[in-house]
């Protein structure tokens, strides 16, 4: 195990990272090497997306970035399939060019496309819009227009395994291989807007999922994609399909974070999570939250000075709160995108220059991105340990200290994930450093040696300030920052 997390270590992820936004280090903890870096096709499962949204309106442009899908190292990206593009003319007749493109792509790539069947097509009456404000395709033609065209879906980009009868006659996408593809199918994103109601969703929902179902019994359907983590929605829509008899065919229910400090979602979280539990076995996903680079461009979270660095911060800590709440977590959105009035979404893994859609460079939470999704992958478990943090003087004045520790499944390694958290992430020149010293109660765990993982500064250090006895390790000159730093135990390599 440290042996192979050793020879994964790249020097480039390191250069790339943003040591301007890290906290300081002791002078004592000698520099191991970067960080360690996995692609997509190298971890075998993890809880970890990336946003792969706005391709269905032309936002952006899937063959611009897709040589850097792989490097964040999450094994799932969310895909918007635009029924109004596949079918530009209506009447069922497709066109699935760069649809294709982009799910055979990424499944190349090691990365599984979770489709998102969404949004409406003006092409028929009452169809609605290819907008994300579109009224539902309800009943008549449109909603027939709507059930065909989320079978095609369903039948041309399924593993062939997961198929059943109602695929007879639909074709498979080209070049995708018959075990592998979309296993997962969302219905809509944010349905409660424009003047749609939870209950005219929970229809929608309700009959999409029963065509999702016919067309691959092995298909995963996911419903909600609300703005938030709102139980009371979630549980309108569900006793709602409940009584129409599709409710046994969810297995989750998303929801977006977009929350300024990731914590403060928790909560919220867990009371979703137990009003789905109520229907049945019901995942609970957080499916697209992410922080702007850039304050200007502030679509998600506006009135807060956001740079690259805040931004950075800001995904380090939605990850792993998402993992140790044990959710699978989307980070919106890979690339920055183009909107059609001029304007920039910027919460983009990558920068682009708009209305090129040109990819400028990855940012500091690219890296971030890939640092942590490397590390936590499918082995690692989260293992309730006690965890004391104390500051070596003072308090941690606005912050709460917020901590983690994860076990192997096949091994005794164990990580602790540590960061200060309850605001906003700072930005350069501004990230709070507090010394202090971490007590693990550790029982029939051991590490010969401990690191520091840094995914902002893409950075490794030997801790030497530590000791262990009775079970208990105890690390002292810990500088706690705003945002996720880990200790692991040292690659023997290091």
């Amino acid at each position: 195990m440290r042996a192979f997390l050793a020879a994964l270590c790249v020097a480039a992820a390191a250069a790339a990272a943003d040591s301007r936004c890290a906290g300081k280090i002791p002078s004592s903890w000698s520099w191991v090497g970067p960080v360690v870096s996995r692609n997509s096709s190298s971890i075998q499962h993890s809880q970890f997306s990336v946003g792969a949204e706005g391709m269905d309106r032309q936002l952006t442009v899937f063959d611009n970035w897709k040589s850097y899908l792989s490097g964040t190292g999450a094994k799932f990206a969310r895909v918007q399939a635009g029924w109004e593009r596949c079918e530009p003319e209506g009447a069922g007749s497709y066109s699935w060019g760069w649809l294709d493109n982009i799910v055979v792509g990424m499944v190349a790539r090691g990365v599984e496309p979770w489709i998102e069947l969404s949004f409406g097509n003006s092409n028929y009456p009452n169809g609605g819009n290819a907008g994300s404000s579109s009224p539902f395709p309800q009943a008549g033609p449109a909603l027939a227009g709507w059930l065909a065209w989320t079978t095609a879906v369903v039948c041309r980009y399924s593993p062939v395994d997961n198929i059943g009868a109602a695929c007879a006659g639909h074709s498979r996408a080209p070049g995708l291989s018959t075990v592998l593809g979309a296993n997962i199918f969302q219905v809509w994103d944010e349905p409660v807007k424009a003047g749609n109601t939870i209950q005219a969703y929970a229809a929608l929902a309700n009959a999409t999922a029963t065509a999702v179902s016919l067309a691959a019994p092995g298909a995963q359907v996911w419903v909600g994609g609300f703005s938030s983590p709102d139980a009371g929605l979630a549980d309108a829509l569900l006793t709602g399909m409940t009584h129409m008899g599709g409710v046994g065919l969810v297995t989750g229910v998303s929801y977006h974070s977009f929350t300024s400090a990731p914590e403060a979602a928790s909560s919220a979280v867990s009371a979703l999570r137990a009003t789905a539990s109520k229907y049945g076995d019901i995942e609970i996903v957080q499916g697209g939250g992410g922080a702007p680079s850039s304050p200007a461009d502030a679509a998600s979270q506006s009135g807060y000075n956001w740079t690259e660095c805040s931004q950075a911060k800001w995904v380090s800590r939605r990850m792993v709160q998402d993992h140790q709440d044990d959710i699978t977590t989307s980070v919106f959105t890979m690339v920055d995108m183009c909107t059609p009035d001029g304007g920039v979404v910027a919460d983009g893994l990558i920068g682009a220059t708009c209305p090129s859609k040109q990819v400028t460079k990855p940012k500091p939470a690219y890296y971030a991105f890939n640092a942590l999704a490397s590390l936590f992958d499918a082995h690692w478990h989260y293992r309730s340990l006690s965890i004391t943090v104390t500051p070596a003087s003072g308090g941690f004045g606005s912050y709460t200290p917020f901590t983690g520790a994860y076990v192997h499944d096949t091994s005794s390694e164990f990580w602790v994930a540590l960061w200060l958290g309850g605001q906003t992430p700072t930005n350069a020149g501004e990230t709070p450093t507090v010394d202090s010293t971490v007590t693990i109660r550790a029982d029939g765990l051991f590490a010969p040696d401990l690191c520091w993982v840094d995914p902002v500064a893409g950075s490794r250090h030997r801790i030497s300030t530590w000791s262990f006895g009775n079970g208990l390790y105890t690390i002292t000159g810990v500088p706690l920052s705003d945002y996720v730093t880990v200790v692991v135990a040292c690659p023997e390599a290091a």
